[in-house]
């Protein structure tokens, strides 16, 4: 099912409502998570599988500071909300670990957010930001210029799931 842009938008803002809630009730960092889905369509079978691989590899490494889990399987994508008992910077360090070392991780979009609601980057890691799926560019760089097809894009992105599920499923 495509999503508009106001959707997405809408989402966007609706999950940012959600995070404050929980930061506000718990006053510990969250890991929120989506997923990479370039184009109008973004819950389908892959993103369902991507979000599944991602939420297991927090709970792998985090597993023991988990405070709370939430997750939303809606038509602008699936999120997962996870309220942490530990230290923002280490928590950051270890979700940037997560999307540079899991076979699928390039596809995770893990965000961690300060007890005071602010974003931490991977710069503010010690990470460099991340590259583009198809060049070797800062991927913030190709998505400004559009430089790639949507379609070269899902098509990475395919390749990439087929390949992990014949080794690892």
């Amino acid at each position: 099912m495509e999503v508009s842009l106001q959707e997405l938008l809408e989402s966007r803002d609706n999950r940012q409502a959600k995070q404050r809630v929980l930061i506000k009730q718990y006053r510990q960092p969250l890991i929120s998570l989506t997923v990479v889905m370039p184009g109008k369509v973004k819950r389908n079978a892959h993103t369902l599988f991507l979000s599944q691989q991602a939420v297991d590899a927090i709970r792998q490494k985090m597993g023991n500071v988990i405070i709370t889990f939430n997750e939303y399987d809606l038509k602008t994508g699936y999120e997962a909300l996870f309220v942490v008992r530990t230290n923002v910077l280490e928590t950051k360090k270890i979700t940037c670990l997560i999307e540079d070392e899991h076979p699928l991780g390039r596809l995770f979009d893990i965000d961690v957010i300060t007890e005071e609601g602010l974003p931490l980057s991977r710069e503010d890691a010690g990470y460099r930001p991340r590259k583009c799926l198809l060049c070797n560019e800062d991927a913030r760089v190709c998505i400004h210029n559009r430089a790639h097809a949507s379609a070269d894009i899902q098509r990475k992105i395919q390749e990439m799931i087929e390949k992990y599920m014949i080794i690892n499923v």
